[in-house]
């Protein structure tokens, strides 16, 4: 028998991977590891005329669900150049933050070419690392990303 007390959320998601089926439990009880966060192949661009628009795969959605409890972890995920991008996306997403779509999202700059191939330099995860901790250090919390010291546009 579970016993479940008040206030416990767990969201369990099953994601059917390359014939796999993976369990994320997230929630109030359990935090999130940034080995869960899924690879940046979770996120795919596109553009429209008001800018850049990721898309996020449906297991990083249920990290969206999990709101701030993925923030630790999301945090974490910014150092791997594998996980970064869709450790910011998720952070932008789960903070609500405003943030510009053009010519960078949200302080990434995110190169789509008209063949749909993407390419977002690795070396920008450290400012961006630097950002979301200025940000989450900040009380009370700013509506949009800090900018970075030095912004390399």
């Amino acid at each position: 028998m579970i016993n479940v007390t008040i206030g416990l959320q767990v969201l369990l998601a099953v994601c059917f991977t390359q014939l796999q089926v993976r369990t994320v439990f997230v929630g109030d009880n359990s935090m999130l590891e940034a080995s869960r966060i899924p690879n940046n192949r979770a996120v795919r661009w596109g553009g429209t005329r008001f800018g850049l628009v990721p898309t996020l795969s449906r297991e990083a959605e249920t990290i969206v669900a999990a709101g701030q409890s993925a923030v630790p972890a999301l945090l974490d995920a910014l150092a791997d150049p594998n996980t970064f991008v869709t450790a910011h996306v998720l952070l932008t997403r789960v903070t609500g933050v405003r943030y510009e779509t053009f010519p960078r999202w949200n302080g990434l700059k995110v190169d789509l070419r008209a063949t749909n191939e993407v390419e977002i330099d690795p070396e920008q995860r450290t400012r961006l690392a630097g950002q979301w901790k200025q940000y989450f250090q900040t009380t009370p919390r700013p509506t949009t990303l800090c900018p970075a010291p030095t912004e390399d546009r």
